[in-house]
Order: structure tokens, then sequence, then C-alpha cells
């Protein structure tokens, strides 16, 4: 590495460590703005927080892939052991916009991730631009994800202890495209710890031994399926694929293609923010303080005691927590 390189990271690192939220996680992002499938070219950049504790998306960094992941590397160095760990984030259809970013971003932050009070001491949010036609966006999320699949590739050389996926919706099928074009020969261990399949918009039979995702414990610690019974953006994605939705009929058949899935049930959770998110049950993972509050015990592997364990025992129904008296 050149001394111009060196001194360049220097300076990006300090300017980041300076605008950055004083405790980790530290959150980025690398953005795919085409909606071309035909020519894809990635920009980077970092959310900072503002007056208010909410996480903000800043302009592209003008510089480069090498740059970019030499300062990353610098700065997952530069924190604590117990915090050397990436976790990316991967947003569904139309999530690309700024507002839906930072939203998503900060809640995340602040009761996923619990600011200080979490092993992950770095978030990457890949963002990919969708069009307005879904069958058009579908095959665009399985191409850009093959893009990505350099970029998460070099993330996979970042010193971290352990790296875990959280994806919404058709963001599932960008990580699905992202898995079909990494070497997953080099370790044999899996790749990833975790995945966090939430709302996933990706055929029910997607584990199934014929199926792109068939192998998925070579590459995946645990996979975490996130569903609801009625969820209506997957409602209308089943009318339009003219098939079932992972998001919304996991069954015991699911759990049968793999040992590492488990399933935890939404469906009785009712306390969205906002008429939207409430009408749709779609947006959960951000909208709900009580699956936000799950999504933390998922991914630090802890027992949530709003979980009932149904039958199968790696399927859960998650409840309401009581009203305080």
């Amino acid at each position: 590495m050149t001394a111009a390189l060196l001194l360049f990271i220097s300076i990006m690192c300090g300017w980041m460590v300076e605008k950055s939220p004083e405790n980790a996680p530290y959150v980025y992002y690398i953005e795919v703005e085409s909606e071309d499938s035909t020519k894809y070219d990635a920009i980077y950049g970092g959310f900072v927080l503002d007056e208010e504790e909410q996480l903000k998306k800043e302009d592209p960094m003008d510089i480069g892939s090498e740059e970019f992941y030499a300062m990353l590397a610098a700065q997952l160095e530069s924190l604590p052991e117990e915090k050397r760990n990436v976790l990316i984030f991967i947003h569904g259809m139309w999530a690309h916009r700024d507002f839906f970013q930072e939203e998503q971003l900060s809640r995340m932050r602040k009761d996923v991730l619990k600011e200080g009070d979490s092993p992950y001491g770095m978030v990457i949010s890949l963002i990919w631009h969708s069009g307005v036609n879904y069958h058009t966006n579908v095959i665009h999320a399985n191409a850009v994800g093959r893009y990505l699949s350099k970029s998460v590739s070099k993330i996979l050389t970042l010193k971290a202890d352990q790296f875990s996926v959280m994806g919404h919706s058709m963001g599932n099928r960008v990580f699905q495209g992202i898995l079909s074009e990494l070497d997953k020969e080099e370790s044999k261990e899996p790749i990833f710890k975790k995945m966090l399949f939430i709302a996933a918009d990706l055929e029910e039979n997607i584990f199934s031994s014929d199926q792109p995702l068939g192998d998925i414990d070579r590459y995946i610690g645990e996979s975490i399926l996130y569903v609801h019974n009625n969820d209506r953006s997957l409602g209308l994605s089943r009318a339009l694929n003219e098939n079932n939705r992972l998001g919304l009929n996991a069954d015991a058949e699911t759990l049968d293609d793999n040992e590492s899935i488990k399933i935890i049930d939404v469906s009785a959770v009712k306390d969205n923010d906002g008429f939207g998110p409430s009408l749709s049950n779609h947006r959960y993972f951000y909208t709900s303080p009580t699956v936000r509050k799950d999504l933390y015990f998922s991914l630090h592997g802890l027992d949530n005691p709003l979980r009932v364990t149904l039958n199968d025992g790696r399927r859960f129904k998650l409840t309401m927590p009581k009203p305080a008296e």
C-alpha cells in the first residue's frame, strides 16, 4: 500500500470518526443506482447522526473501491475485539430512497443493535434501485445481487470475527444473486453466522434440494425466517407470481428442507407504527417495537420470552407483551 494511499485512508478515517455516531455500530453503504440490468456501477458512503440522534445518509465519497474497503478495514480494526463483527443489510423493493434508508437504519441502530450493546460494530447497507414494474424488478434484483457479490467478497476479507445478513422482502432475491456468485469453496465453515429472511419475497420451496438455496447450510450457520400470514404486500406478490411466497407460507416442509432453518411467525403482533404499515403487515421489521426487540434476540442468539415454541421445536409464535399495569 502506497504512502499516499495510507495518508488518504488516515484522513478519511479521521473524517468518518469525527462525523460518525459516537458509539458503534458505524453505518456505511454501497449503492448501485442503475435500474438497468445491463450496466452497474457502485458508489460508496456513510451515515452520520444528526442532533436528534437519527441517522442521515451522507453524499457519496469521492473515492474508489480500494480506498473504501481499506477505510472499512482500518475502522473495523480500531474497534474493541468484541465488536469486530459486520452486519450486512439489504432492503426491499422501492426502499432505496434516503427517507426509507434513514428510517429503517435509525430504528435498527436504536432497538435491534442497541447502539453500544451489540457485537456488530459495523453495518453495511447494500442499496439497490428499483423501478415501477414488479417482474422487471425481480430480474433486476437477482442481477444486481450477482454484481454486488464482488463487493460482498471484499467485505468478507475484513478482519471480522463474524458476518451476518438481514434481508427484507425482495432484498432476499438480491441476496440469492449474491450467493450464486460467491466462491463458497474457500471455507469449510459457513460464510455467514446468521441470515434473517424477513418477509421474504421468494418462492416457498426455495430451500428444497433442487432449488437455488437448497444447500444453504453450506454458507449460513443459522437461517431465521420471519413470516406473517396476512402480509398483504406478499399476498399481491403471490397473485403476480401465481405461487406462494416464503414470507407468507413457510411451513413444516420448509423446516424439513434443512435443519439450520427456524421460523418466527409474527402474525399475532399488532403494534406497527402508522396506518400504512398496519395495513400492509409487510414492514414490521422496523415499524413494530415487538419485532425489533425480537430481531435483537435473533442476532444475539438469545431466547425471547415472548416466543411460544410450537410442536416442531424450530417454529415459534411471537406474542405481544402484556400491557403495563
